[in-house]
């Protein structure tokens, strides 16, 4: 038996998160997105280059788990770790909440969190005319993170429309956009 999903919104600091799960989950969501941002405020008045660096920072010994795959993943897109954590974020929830529900959709501005059991469509680019550009996310690919430029105030280069970054992860796919 299915439980009927009623999107909520999730408000942490300048992050609003779009959660497509039952209603009933959102205090624990919310619970496990601050936690998330405690580890993130905690780290980052220890290491204030964590949240200005523009390059990949080095693993620290003192990092807790979370950072640590933020850094990683960063590093792997060749870009500083402030670039990844929206898309930390919202794998921290989505996470979470697939460890209770079969299927979790979560949009974090241009960041998409996805565990489905069929193939789902996103846009990635439109046009002032009602065009749309839009990807196709197969469950059986591996991939759980899209990034976007839709719902982002920046793009990340003039010269672009529109992106989707397709990974395995929200943090990784959030990087490479970058």
């Amino acid at each position: 038996l299915r439980r009927k999903s009623h999107p909520f919104e999730l408000r942490v600091e300048n992050m609003t998160l779009r959660v497509a799960a039952p209603q009933e989950y959102h205090e624990e969501s919310r619970a496990a997105a601050l936690s998330f941002w405690e580890q993130v405020q905690s780290y980052s008045r220890r290491h204030p280059e964590f949240r200005s660096s523009k390059l990949p920072l080095r693993l620290t010994s003192d990092a807790p788990e979370a950072i640590r795959e933020i850094l990683r993943a960063a590093g792997a897109a060749g870009v500083g770790p402030a670039f990844a954590v929206q898309g930390a974020m919202t794998d921290h929830v989505g996470r979470f909440l697939s460890t209770i529900l079969p299927e979790v959709t979560i949009a974090n501005g241009g960041v998409h969190f996805i565990r489905s059991g069929r193939r789902t469509k996103f846009a990635v680019f439109r046009d002032g005319e009602g065009g749309e550009l839009k990807i196709t996310v197969d469950p059986r690919a591996g991939t759980e993170g899209l990034a976007t430029t839709l719902g982002r105030a920046h793009l990340p280069a003039r010269t672009v429309d529109g992106l989707g970054v397709l990974a395995t992860s929200c943090m990784l796919a959030d990087a490479a956009a970058a």
